[in-house]
């Protein structure tokens, strides 16, 4: 999850592991955060696993959502082909909308809060399950 809203990522950590989804979540509280995760998971250490599932907000200090987005194009092609990007944010804004439409490696876009229907549409279409 990379989101700078503690009460956002305490909930969506509650409703991930009440569905029992992930051995781990790890939280990045701003793009930047990410980004040096990213960087030492790109490596393969056992310590920095490559995610699944990016949940990213747009809206944060640093390095926003899109700035995180652009930096992380220029990652391997074979790392990025591994992680799944969903934005999830309070914006309803037609242009981010858009915007997310036509980012490589988003694969959707929702709106906040996180709902477990949302969760398990996303299984559905991205991880065949």
């Amino acid at each position: 999850m990379v989101d700078d809203d503690k009460a956002t990522n305490f909930l969506n950590r509650r409703l991930l592991n009440k569905m029992e989804l992930s051995e781990s979540i790890h939280v990045a509280r701003n793009g930047a955060e990410a980004m040096d995760y990213l960087s030492t998971a790109v490596e393969g250490l056992p310590d920095c696993p490559c995610p699944d599932l990016i949940l990213l907000d747009i809206n944060m200090p640093l390095i926003n959502g899109w700035e995180f987005l652009e930096h992380y194009q220029e990652m391997p092609e074979d790392f990025k082909n591994r992680i799944r990007i969903l934005i999830l944010t309070t914006s309803l804004r037609d242009v981010d909308v858009e915007r997310a439409k036509s980012t490589p490696g988003v694969k959707g876009f929702l709106s906040k809060p996180l709902r477990e229907g949302d969760i398990k549409s996303m299984l559905n279409l991205h991880f065949a399950l």
